[in-house]
């Protein structure tokens, strides 16, 4: 029977994708500022070609700019750490990677969830239930490779979604309440492709969560 700690999506994980999802944002409003400068510089240098002196506003706006850049810069380099090009596209690109690995190590916990959920079954007979042993240690090996992968797969994805067969089972013991439409399309799905013995076991109680 697995003991590991059950791992779910952190509020370090959820507030960093937050993070990076609002300066996404600021960037993108950045990136609309500094062209809306761009085209007031050009102004100005029209202007002062002809000898005309440059608004005080101009020199003004163009230092708020940076004091803002610089301010959104650095936040972006504490939240995705190491250093940052101090370019706006740059920034994003890494943003953006960072905002991709956060998602993906919420679905990681999310399917590593669900597995430690599987190891932790119980059954209430006196002997072996040898089908709640074999998924058992499937699960266990899953749950060691899903750990390391660089990437998800598949499977994992499904494990994060509710959609794998490991999930339906721990619905259907965890959530006694369902309608009777759930219940039956759930038991069914189990059935299916975990075997009777296991439906079974699951519908009568016989399976608990530890």
């Amino acid at each position: 029977m697995v003991k590991d700690m059950v791992m779910v999506p952190s509020e370090d994980l959820t507030a960093g994708l937050s993070q990076a999802a609002s300066l996404m944002d600021e960037g993108q409003e950045l990136m609309h500022r500094m062209h809306e400068l761009a085209e007031e510089l050009r102004q100005v240098a029209a202007q002062l070609a002809q000898g005309i002196p440059a608004p005080a506003e101009a020199a003004q706006q163009l230092t708020q700019a940076a004091h803002a850049f610089e301010d959104w810069w650095r936040r972006a380099q504490k939240l995705v750490g190491g250093d940052l090009e101090r370019s706006i596209p740059k920034v994003m690109q890494a943003l953006e990677a960072h905002q991709q690995k956060l998602e993906m190590e919420i679905q990681r916990q999310k399917a590593m969830a669900v597995l430690e959920q599987v190891g932790s079954l119980s059954y209430g007979g006196k002997e072996e239930f040898m089908p709640l042993s074999e998924i058992q240690f499937e699960a266990l090996g899953m749950l060691r490779a899903l750990k390391g992968a660089e990437q998800l797969d598949d499977t994992a994805l499904a494990l994060a979604a509710g959609t794998h067969p490991y999930a339906l089972l721990v619905r259907l013991i965890a959530n006694p309440d369902l309608s009777d439409d759930d219940w039956q399309e759930t038991y069914q799905a189990v059935k299916q492709s975990l075997g009777n013995e296991l439906a079974v076991a699951a519908a009568r109680g016989r399976l608990r969560l530890e």
